[in-house]
Formats: structure tokens, sequence, C-alpha cells
């Protein structure tokens, strides 16, 4: 799965959520976890994060579980992974 991103530090998070249960949402172009977009790679998960199975294990402490939008973001490389339970927000939602 390493291929020398700046992101790949959140591979083993991604290996755990996978590993508990959790599936990739299906691309017909790739099967990496981490997809580029302009606003930094992201990972699309089906289910929603088990913050469980990612809170203990080691992480940067630019690392942020953001449980309240079932999402996990590096504030370092802009990468972020995200459950099926993730909202996207557009500038034209927010109040």
């Amino acid at each position: 799965m390493g291929m020398g991103y700046e992101h790949e530090h959140l591979l083993p998070l991604v290996k755990a959520l996978l590993t508990a249960g959790n599936r990739l949402q299906p691309h017909p172009a790739t099967d990496q976890p981490f997809r580029p977009s302009q606003g930094g790679p992201y990972c699309p998960l089906v289910d929603p994060i088990d913050f469980d199975v990612v809170r203990d294990l080691p992480r940067r402490a630019e690392v942020l579980l953001d449980e309240d939008n079932d999402a996990i973001s590096c504030r370092h490389c802009w990468a972020m992974i995200y459950g099926g339970d993730h909202v996207h927000e557009t500038l034209f939602q927010r109040r």
C-alpha cells in the first residue's frame, strides 16, 4: 500500500479500519485507498469509522480524529479519511 506519498503515515489507520471490517468505496479507476483531489488526498470508506479501532494507534500530532463528522484528517498533508456518515459541507451550506 505504501508508495512514498506524504500521506503514507495514515495507511496504518486505513489498514486497521479495513481489517476491522470497513470497506473502501469502489472506484472504477483504482483500488488504492487514497485518491487525489484539489483539497488533498482522500480515502472514502463505506461504513462509519470505528474510532475505537484507531484511537490508540500511534499517530502524528497533526492527525485529528473528528468523531462528530466521521472523519480523520491530517493538518500536515491535508489528507482525509472519511466514513459513511461523513457530511461533505460546501460553502453554500454554511450559515
